[in-house]
């Protein structure tokens, strides 16, 4: 396959809780440098993003999917409004193991109202579901308007699989998600019929030697010379040995910066030259 149709099923995805804004900006340039087709981050991060060049995606009920209906419908409101193009929303697996369809049903619903014009993903945590369970889950997914059917959250017994993807594609799109560590596996879940990737791997999957540029978050810059050389230099190690690696701002030095930080971290690129 192609590198440019595989990145372009990729949803380059950041979703750890210890994330910084420098990791969040960092994933955002690497996703935008390979052409993978968008970026997935928590709900918190998607307002500092509003002006990506390329779909950035949020979820709610993450990742647990155990809120109620309404606070899941106001989450994915509220990251609509803050710039998400998408949503992932993490299904009620309680109702499902008590049998309760009209809450599962429901709980979609009440997101697919509070965001009509986005589009609209259930993560059903596959590796929990029985394949009946599975199935039916997927079914009443599509027919309360979800566009996207998504395997799993990385956070349960396991990440996608192709006999994942080969049931839940009878019913509509799928997005293969969590455990996609190699451009193998990768490609196998879109032989199978995934159209979306989610994976935090994207730089293994596409290869070491894509170049990254726009890797040092701008705002690392604001504060003192030291710290500046500090997050210059964790840039620098953790691109150690990688070919094609470009170091620089990737929207430039922002109006206020001291110089003093400027220079400490032109120094620190030099000396690793």
């Amino acid at each position: 396959m192609a590198g440019d149709a595989l990145a372009q099923a990729i949803e380059h995805t950041l979703l750890r809780p210890d994330a910084s804004e420098s990791d969040v900006r960092q994933t955002l340039a690497e996703a935008v440098d390979w052409g993978c087709f968008g970026v997935c981050v928590q709900p918190y991060w998607v307002a500092p993003l509003r002006d990506a060049p390329i779909p950035v995606i949020s979820v709610t009920g993450f990742p647990f999917g155990a809120d109620r209906p309404d606070h899941k419908a106001h989450g994915a409101a509220t990251a609509r409004d803050d710039g998400a193009a998408e949503i992932d929303m993490v299904i009620n697996q309680g109702a499902i193991k008590s049998g309760d369809w009209k809450a599962y049903a429901a709980d979609i619903a009440a997101v697919r109202a509070a965001i009509p014009d986005l589009v609209l993903k259930t993560i059903l945590e596959t590796g929990l579901l029985t394949d009946g369970e599975r199935d039916e889950a997927a079914r009443i997914a599509r027919a309360e308007g979800v566009d996207i059917l998504k395997t799993c959250t990385g956070y349960c017994s396991r990440g996608a699989t192709v006999e994942d993807v080969e049931a839940l594609v009878k019913f509509g799109p799928v997005k293969a998600s969590a455990g996609i560590r190699t451009r193998e596996q990768a490609e196998a879940l879109l032989v199978a019929g995934a159209t979306r990737l989610g994976t935090s791997a994207a730089r293994a999957i596409l290869g070491e030697g894509r170049a990254v540029q726009g890797n040092l978050d701008p705002a690392a810059l604001l504060g003192t010379a030291e710290a500046a050389r500090r997050e210059t230099r964790r840039v620098l190690e953790e691109n150690a040995g990688r070919p094609g690696h470009i170091f620089n701002l990737g929207h430039g030095v922002l109006p206020g910066t001291p110089i003093s930080s400027v220079e400490a971290m032109v120094g620190v690129v030099r000396e690793g030259l």
